[in-house]
């Protein structure tokens, strides 16, 4: 069929079940979803050509989640991940690049479904935006070839300088058509059509 890639969206981690409770754990779900198969699925996709993917929302998490739990100093407002923070650095890091190793991910698509409320340093989430930019550079950097896609809720996080992290951007999920073309005609503004993924 010409299908270069097999991405799996979310509900692939999860520990409790149900695996909106677990984001920011990313951890492969065992007792459903894939039924800890997900190497096993990886691998199949590659033998028939494609190349395999996973998505993230790196910055989430939930409060019932371990990762919350056992690192609230890690997190704005209980579930907004403080990428400055050299401690939560590391941690979403090492998860996400364990979990491109375990896979063979060819290709990952970050989400951003959280609101930036108010920045704690009151300084607009600079900081915050510089130690995204790190994250996704340490993560290509071990694996360089990696496709990165950035959707983005609607159209968040989609500044000109983030092409410099991502292969690409996926606006939306969002297929009214009223929404859709709103969506598309304001991110035209701001980024080249050549970087615009679209169904």
């Amino acid at each position: 069929l010409g299908i270069e890639y097999f991405v799996i969206d979310a509900g692939w981690f999860g520990t409790k079940g149900i695996w909106a409770d677990s984001v920011g754990d990313w951890e492969e779900e065992k007792e459903s979803a894939s039924e800890g198969r997900l190497a096993e699925i990886s691998e199949r996709v590659r033998n028939r050509g494609m190349k395999f993917g996973l998505w993230f929302e790196p910055e989430s998490a939930e409060k019932r989640s371990e990762a919350v739990v056992n690192h609230p100093q890690c997190y704005f407002s209980e579930k907004f991940l403080n990428f400055d923070d050299e401690e939560a650095a590391r941690f979403i890091t090492d998860k996400v690049s364990r979990a491109i190793d375990k896979y063979k991910a060819e290709f990952v698509k970050f989400d951003f479904n959280r609101k930036l409320d108010n920045d704690p340093y009151g300084n607009g989430f600079y900081k915050y935006h510089k130690a995204q930019k790190r994250f996704v550079k340490a993560l290509r950097e071990k694996s360089p070839d990696i496709y990165f896609s950035n959707c983005a809720s609607g159209g968040q996080r989609m500044e000109l300088v983030q092409a410099e992290s991502f292969d690409s951007f996926w606006l939306s999920d969002n297929q009214s058509p009223f929404f859709g073309v709103e969506i598309i005609k304001n991110t035209l503004k701001r980024l080249p059509p050549n970087r615009i993924e679209r169904w």
